[in-house]
């Protein structure tokens, strides 16, 4: 049995959680519309849908419990059934369409190593990605809406059937006896495996594995390029991280909930104010992977030549340029060892020189330019948005 105080913290923390992530959708989605370069890009027009969907999340997180029947024991309860079933319904439409627009990142982002970054030939299915990722959510979230799917529940209107714990149990569970329902179908239990913690599994699966796959065909290229292995391996790591942080919670919780028979309070309210905070962690992870245009250096007055004037005409002395790369190699060489690997160190918490999502412009020198070989496509980056 839930207590007043786990009631109060259930309604109060996923809202201020719910705040934060307000404003971080809000700055990323000002950020996108506002620049007509991130607008060409395809890594941004899937995070743009995040952020609109985020938007929607913390709209139905913000009405909580004042959506939920005014005759039901659920704090702040003070809407109807209509109510209830409109916040369920949003409630599973934007949980499930942010998560799809990340874990579709990791499949673009294979597809796009492995061609090279030649975007021409992958922004003739983005259309239909968007598609899928909008209309499979609506479509499954209408299902459950004629099967007076969307109920009371301590933490709102979600996905259930009333009373709380009716309907048949789950075959394996540990409790197999279940009364009859009074609203909601009689087989909620499988609906949820199937509609709610399955679809979880696979977000927080998909993904993993193929960023391992990434990693496997970017290894078998040779050791020439293990540098851009390695980059990989932390940039994968980081997008996963987001993922987990967000969604892992709520995969336990319907575990618990449908294998165990057995409501965790704390395990919940992680689930809900994970969620709620999906906002923070979508910001992060854009921003992390994010490339900037950049700009062209101005140009700047030539200098006179180095050794000056005995030295002006002479074919053999050295330029400015060639004195610089010197200078430069001269202080390399000077470093110690530890010198030097904490200077390469310290670039592991800073942006990726090359991102594996976004993709961006690398100098000639890096591994990253000898494994693209022809370096970002020039179509893509003068920013060609694909034709509808």
């Amino acid at each position: 049995m839930i207590t007043q105080k786990e009631k109060i913290l259930l309604n109060i923390i996923p809202r201020i959680a719910a705040g934060f992530s307000l404003c971080c959708a809000s700055y990323m989605i000002w950020t996108i519309l506002r620049s007509k370069y991130y607008r060409s890009r395809i890594y941004h027009r899937m995070m743009l849908g995040c952020g609109l969907n985020i938007i929607l999340m913390v709209g139905i997180t913000f009405w909580g419990s004042a959506a939920v029947p005014v005759e039901s024991d659920v704090l702040g309860a003070n809407g109807n059934q209509a109510t209830c079933s409109a916040q369920g319904f949003l409630y599973y439409v934007s949980m499930s369409i942010t998560p799809l627009y990340y874990c579709t990142l990791s499949l673009l982002s294979y597809h796009a190593i492995r061609k090279r970054f030649k975007h021409s030939n992958i922004l003739c299915i983005e259309k239909y990605v968007h598609c899928v990722v909008v209309l499979v959510p609506v479509a499954v979230a209408c299902y459950i809406l004629s099967v007076d799917g969307y109920n009371t529940t301590i933490s709102g209107c979600r996905f259930a059937s009333i009373p709380a714990g009716c309907g048949d149990s789950f075959p394996g569970s540990e409790d197999e006896t279940g009364q009859a329902c009074t609203r909601g179908p009689q087989n909620i239990t499988q609906l949820q495996f199937f509609f709610a913690m399955l679809p979880g599994i696979f977000i927080l699966m998909i993904p993993t594995v193929v960023m391992i796959l990434l990693y496997i065909y970017v290894y078998r290229q040779g050791r020439i390029y293990h540098e851009v292995a390695v980059s990989v391996v932390l940039q994968s790591a980081v997008y996963l991280l987001v993922m987990f942080a967000i969604y892992l919670f709520r995969v336990i919780d319907y575990f618990l909930l449908l294998f165990k028979d057995e409501y965790v309070f704390l395990t919940n309210l992680l689930a809900n104010a994970s969620e709620a905070f999906s906002g923070v962690w979508i910001l992060l992870a854009y921003l992390y992977f994010r490339s900037d245009k950049k700009k062209k250096a101005p140009k700047q007055k030539e200098t006179p030549s180095y050794p000056p004037d005995d030295a002006k005409n002479d074919d053999n002395s050295l330029s400015s340029k060639s004195i610089a790369k010197i200078a430069d190699s001269t202080v390399v060489a000077g470093l110690t060892e530890d010198d030097q690997n904490n200077a390469s160190s310290s670039s592991i918490f800073s942006k990726p020189e090359f991102s594996i999502f976004d993709g961006n412009n690398v100098s000639e020198d890096s591994p990253w330019a000898k494994f693209l070989s022809e370096g970002v496509d020039e179509d893509y980056e003068d920013g060609p948005v694909w034709q509808q």
